[in-house]
């Protein structure tokens, strides 16, 4: 009974998410997907791969307190836009901190925009420093690589290659070089993993 109230809880959510912002929606159960095989690519436990399914679902909640008007717009957002639309992790957080969730799994959502050398968000802080929390590090590379192959209104999407490539670049400025490393070798061991028909 417990197991289906919290699941439960988490369709509940996901249908407010659905209802805010349809592309998020999609988004989040992408990333869902690729995390979980992140999960298995790096030989976790099942409860850590069904862990990280359910982070990805839920990893952009925030959103829903962000209005449709940043989340939709079609040219650059403003400095004070972007200041708004960046702190949906916090929200996400705050959505979520009541509920029956690991501190790894909050941890996930609050500091998945975190990058590896403190330039992310909302805390700046660096894995040289006060460390970035695991499954924040692997949710980093998960989610930039479905956005930067999505398409959107102000961008077209780019190739699986170019985004790994883009991924690539950036390992050990943005990312993790261990999970980067890991994410590349998935697909390299299972190219279909990173194509989607929706």
């Amino acid at each position: 009974m417990k197991q289906l109230k919290e699941k439960t809880k988490t369709f509940q959510q996901l249908e407010m998410l659905f209802e805010h912002d349809i592309y998020t929606f999609q988004h989040s159960l992408r990333v869902a997907e690729l995390l979980f095989k992140m999960g298995i690519q790096l030989n976790m436990s099942e409860e850590c791969q069904e862990e990280l399914y359910q982070l990805g679902a839920l990893h952009d909640i925030g959103k829903i307190r962000i209005p449709q008007t940043i989340l939709n717009k079609e040219e650059h957002l403003t400095e004070q836009e972007r200041k708004v639309l960046n702190q949906h992790t916090i929200y996400g957080f705050e959505i979520l901190r009541h509920d029956k969730y690991s501190k790894e799994f909050l941890d996930g959502v609050i500091y998945h925009h975190e990058n590896y050398d403190g330039t992310g968000y909302p805390y700046g802080i660096s894995s040289f420093a006060e460390g970035i929390p695991v499954y924040a590090q692997i949710l980093r590379v998960v989610d930039s690589f479905d956005a930067m192959t999505s398409n959107r209104s102000y961008k077209k999407a780019f190739s699986v290659e170019k985004a790994l490539a883009e991924i690539e670049s950036l390992k050990g400025i943005f990312y993790s070089p261990e999970v980067v490393d890991s994410f590349i070798s998935m697909y390299w061991d299972n190219p279909h993993y990173l194509r989607w028909s929706y």
